[in-house]
């Protein structure tokens, strides 16, 4: 249309517009705008007060399992290292495996069981002495070696740390093929082994070791306190993770050490025997498993040297995440991770 012709019909149109209406629509897009740009601010106010809640809330949920492990960790540190010295010093006679129950059993309380389950030694014979706190809620000394004819025996216990009755004749037990004697043996000095089912109960343990030698350097056996990852799991399952958010720790490798769900931390076979570790990735808590597959494809878990947040999907909803790395020099180097629905804020 030529412009001569359009500013006419402009002109025109104008005219015909009612006063009321010419002061009335600009008013209304003014407010229109104003209400657009508030809710707007509003939005994204309340956007930034739920990711300042969840971060604060991840922070200390985190700080707290961080905290706790690390007062786990310490009483085994603890234990060992004092029976270590009562060995090299000939203070415990280990041709005396009553002085070494004894010795055990008067340290039971120094710590919560749930902290301590074991204690307990090997020698380069292969004998074993030690005791241990079971999932019956008892303490039980356990012995296998030549008077044993190489099974796991194990006894009740009296008032003053003595074995009294047989309670059960286990299967063959020889200490020096466990994962826990032969990672004393390789690391030649205090050292965490690596995870580890047990052998007697299905469950999962790590133990402190450290070896033990002669003036003359030789190898005399090993010492070792063991701490049970079931403990850590009920500790996790005790927290409030908002309203339906999760918390795992699991190695480097991805393997699980502990959750807060009621899924073990390993596989079993068709008749129920515990077969392997579970792999975090292959959790059937789809909370876990989302967080894990997330992680493997956007971090290197490798190189996760501190507090790191993310936020993921699952099912279209967003969901918070928080990585806390807990390590130390004996081979501690875990992952403890939180995770908190969007929608639980």
């Amino acid at each position: 249309m030529p412009l001569k012709p359009l500013a006419l019909w402009i002109s025109h149109s104008s005219q015909k517009i009612p006063l009321r209406l010419a002061l009335i629509v600009p008013f209304l897009l003014q407010v229109s705008a104003a209400v657009g740009l508030t809710g707007y601010l509003s939005f994204r106010n309340g956007e930034q007060a739920i990711n300042e809640v969840t971060q604060q809330l991840r922070v200390e949920i985190g700080s707290n399992i961080h905290q706790t492990l690390r007062y786990y960790l310490e009483a085994p540190q603890t234990i060992n290292r004092v029976n270590v010295n009562a060995i090299q010093l000939n203070q415990l006679n280990l041709q005396d495996t009553g002085s070494l129950t004894r010795q055990f059993w008067h340290q039971r309380f120094l710590f919560d069981s749930a902290n301590v389950s074991a204690m307990y030694f090997a020698s380069i014979e292969g004998e074993f002495f030690g005791l241990g706190f079971q999932d019956n809620q008892q303490w039980e000394i356990g012995r296998a070696g030549k008077s044993t004819g190489g099974k796991f025996f194990s006894y009740d216990v009296d008032s003053e740390g003595n074995p009294t009755d047989l309670l059960q004749e286990g299967n063959q037990y020889d200490p020096r093929v466990r994962p826990w004697y032969k990672t004393a043996v390789q690391a030649g000095e205090e050292a965490w082994s690596d995870i580890y089912i047990d052998f007697k109960d299905p469950r999962l343990k790590i133990t402190l070791v450290q070896p033990i030698y002669s003036k003359t350097k030789e190898l005399r056996g090993v010492a070792g306190v063991d701490f049970v990852l079931s403990h850590v799991q009920d500790f996790l399952k005790n927290l409030k993770v908002g309203k339906s958010g999760k918390t795992f720790i699991m190695e480097r490798s991805g393997l699980m050490v502990a959750s807060s769900t009621e899924e073990e931390p390993f596989l079993r076979d068709s008749k129920g025997k515990v077969e392997e570790r579970l792999q975090a990735k292959n959790s059937k808590v789809p909370l876990i498993k989302a967080a894990v597959n997330y992680l493997d494809k956007s971090v290197n878990l490798a190189a996760v040297d501190s507090t790191k947040q993310f936020t993921f999907e699952l099912e279209g909803k967003p969901h918070f995440l928080q990585i806390t790395p807990l390590a130390d020099d004996r081979g501690i180097n875990w992952l403890i991770a939180v995770i908190i629905p969007k929608t639980d804020l």
